[in-house]
């Protein structure tokens, strides 16, 4: 089997079946088969993918959870059950939009071996379904390596094309990380380049899901969370970079304790960050700005008017 499609769905009614089209649209010479998860959905989708096992049983791979694992349980046992080559991912609110999606990735894997992940640009659509932006920033490097990763590369998770072999196996800890295709991300530079496609092959939903859904402070907990069992995972590998990603995110919370009213915690928070990995020269103005403003409150708002002041614009 060259390409396994992993199929992550949970309560997309209204859109999985563009996204279901979308993969069976495709037009490729490999052999590739889709293996579909559905966790216990409460609405009609469970009927939907049934629906399509049937008229597509030699393709079709369907797991269907009798009690609801959670978006990671449910996307690790997806991916324990694929059996292709490479391995690319899909969610059911997602979709397709170039029939030669799998054929480009799956021809650009086997023609760069040192590449352990092809991703591409996606175009985002609002909670009305209209266009939104371009994910993937201008200026991404076409060639990604652990450092950029964990310097906030954009790498889109439905336009991802991996090496099954690099998340075979998955470790223990994967069932607790929540995102989970942050873990993959990092499973896959450890093993290998994460190589730009600048074509726009597929569809980012921005609605009400599970991810978009979570608060910020909860989000950010979590990607820490995630950080913290690939530190562990990789030893003294790849330490200064994930303690500067996680002191980010402690910054991040820092700000939003700050956005609450609550200064007390944003310094503690601050500490936190500060004692995870110093602000050093890598860090962007506006993080220096952040602590500055942070820690000393007062000189900051009189130096700002100060500037403001000089420049001859409102503070």
């Amino acid at each position: 089997m060259k390409i396994s499609v992993a199929f992550v769905t949970y309560n997309h009614e209204p859109y999985i079946r563009q996204a279901l089209d979308s993969v069976f649209a495709q037009q490729t010479s490999h052999d590739y088969e889709v293996v579909i998860g559905d966790d216990r959905s409460t609405d009609d989708t469970r009927r939907i993918v049934q629906e399509c096992a049937e008229r597509q049983p030699d393709r079709v791979q369907l797991l269907l959870h009798e009690q609801n694992l959670g978006c990671t349980r449910n996307a690790q046992r997806i991916i324990n059950a694929c059996r292709g080559e490479y391995l690319a991912l899909i969610d059911g609110d997602d979709y397709w939009t170039d029939p030669l999606k799998l054929q480009r990735q799956a021809d650009y894997l086997d023609a760069h071996p040192t590449c352990a992940l092809s991703f591409h640009q996606v175009a985002a659509l609002d909670e009305q379904g209209q266009p939104d932006w371009l994910l993937v920033p201008d200026d991404q490097p076409g060639r990604c390596d652990m450092a950029a990763l964990l310097a906030d590369a954009m790498v889109p998770t439905g336009s991802m094309m991996m090496r099954r072999r690099c998340l075979s196996p998955l470790p223990d800890w994967f069932g607790r990380a929540y995102p989970p295709d942050l873990a993959l991300k990092a499973l896959c530079a450890d093993q290998g380049t994460l190589d730009y496609l600048e074509q726009t092959m597929s569809v980012y939903r921005q609605h009400g899901g599970s991810w978009t859904s979570t608060g910020q402070e909860q989000r950010l907990q979590a990607m820490i969370g995630v950080y913290g069992m690939l530190q562990r995972h990789f030893g003294g590998r790849y330490r200064r970079w994930l303690r500067r990603a996680m002191a980010k995110q402690h910054l991040a919370l820092a700000v939003e304790a700050e956005k609450r009213g609550d200064p007390g915690l944003a310094r503690r928070r601050l500490f936190r960050a500060l004692a995870t990995a110093p602000l050093g020269k890598r860090f962007a103005e506006g993080q220096w700005r952040t602590a500055a403003r942070l820690l000393f409150p007062r000189i900051y708002r009189s130096f700002k008017h100060d500037h403001a002041a000089a420049e001859g614009t409102p503070s």
